[in-house]
């Protein structure tokens, strides 16, 4: 029966491959197997979206002054706030001493003048002895004293800012004429010798001509000058710019064995004298800041311009300044003076 079976197989066989054109396959009693493989979808890991910082930036002091006159006396509530804003304090908290200087802006928004003059303080605390104050330090000054002048006199601010300044307010009115006439007294103490000399120009406006009177040692008039640049006088009207308004001048005495005090009288083309004095100031090394009257109000020179011109004269004229010996200084109060 089997032999049957294989016979008939084969018949089938072979009378299918000769009717057709399909390949032959053999035959198999296996049932197929289908295999899928499934499709995976890598998870993917979000991007974090980054909020950019916003950009800061103060109000140029440039945009802010020069003024073309003269500040008036302060207010009783400028006084008030000056004396009530703790500067240093302020300037601790919301600062941190970690903090760069790149991030004090965005740590503590100003509202008022209190809180520029800490921001501003805060910046000149990080300068290194080499570093100029940057534009943000004086933007933030600026910004200080804008609504303020008193500020500028605030103690911890006055000597950061003093030798690294702008010019706040351009020079008087009545001090854009011809000087005519100049008279300077100069006195200096300290362990070293004494120095004394009073010089006379006159015909400051054509042929400015020196007199030298009260020399001590006499040997001083040795070497000296008797002729000076018109352009060297007249310019000492011309720098008596950045004039902040006090209520009484004062001696601003911060170091030791290093005692000069300046007089200075300008008589003017219109005839009217302009008096200015140091008050035995020594926070400058040849004496300073100077400080002047006019027209009743007292006020300070908040930069160098008037004692550079007078060292020019001085130099040009031949005279020495007093040597001291053992030279030391420290702070003492600015504002509590000016406004006592």
């Amino acid at each position: 029966m089997n032999k049957i079976k294989i016979i008939v197989q084969l018949l089938f066989v072979i009378l299918f491959s000769s009717c057709s054109n399909l390949p032959i396959l053999p035959f198999s009693s296996a049932t197929p197997t289908l295999t899928l493989t499934p499709s995976v979808t890598p998870t993917k890991t979000p991007t974090p979206t980054i909020t950019p910082r916003p950009t800061m930036t103060i109000e140029a002091y440039s945009d802010l002054f020069p003024l073309g006159n003269a500040y008036l006396p302060l207010s009783d509530e400028q006084i008030k706030e000056v004396r009530e804003c703790d500067v240093e304090n302020l300037a601790a908290e919301r600062y941190p001493e970690k903090e760069t200087s790149e991030e004090l802006i965005y740590l503590f928004a100003p509202e008022n003048s209190c809180d520029w003059a800490s921001l501003a303080f805060a910046y000149a605390e990080r300068l290194k002895d080499d570093e100029k104050m940057p534009d943000i330090a004086k933007n933030a000054f600026g910004k200080a004293i804008s609504d303020n002048i008193g500020f500028a006199l605030s103690t911890p601010l006055f000597y950061r800012y003093y030798y690294d300044n702008f010019t706040i307010v351009e020079t008087p009115d009545i001090l854009k004429q011809n000087i005519t006439k100049v008279h300077i007294e100069y006195k200096w103490g300290g362990m070293g010798d004494q120095i004394e000399y009073t010089i006379d120009i006159n015909q400051a406006d054509t042929d400015p001509t020196v007199t030298l009177k009260n020399l001590t040692p006499i040997t001083l008039k040795e070497n000296t000058k008797a002729k000076v640049n018109i352009e060297t006088v007249q310019a000492l009207g011309n720098s008596l710019i950045n004039l902040i308004p006090i209520n009484s001048q004062f001696p601003l005495t911060v170091c030791y064995d290093n005692y000069p005090d300046w007089a200075a009288t300008l008589t003017l083309a219109d005839g009217s004298k302009i008096e200015l004095n140091t008050n035995e100031s020594n926070m400058i090394y040849i004496g300073g800041p100077w400080q002047v009257n006019i027209d009743g109000q007292n006020y300070i020179q908040f930069s160098l311009e008037f004692i550079k011109t007078i060292d020019t004269l001085i130099q040009e004229i031949g005279l020495p300044y007093g040597q001291p010996m053992a030279m030391t200084c420290s702070g003492s109060d600015v504002f509590e003076q000016a406004y006592p």
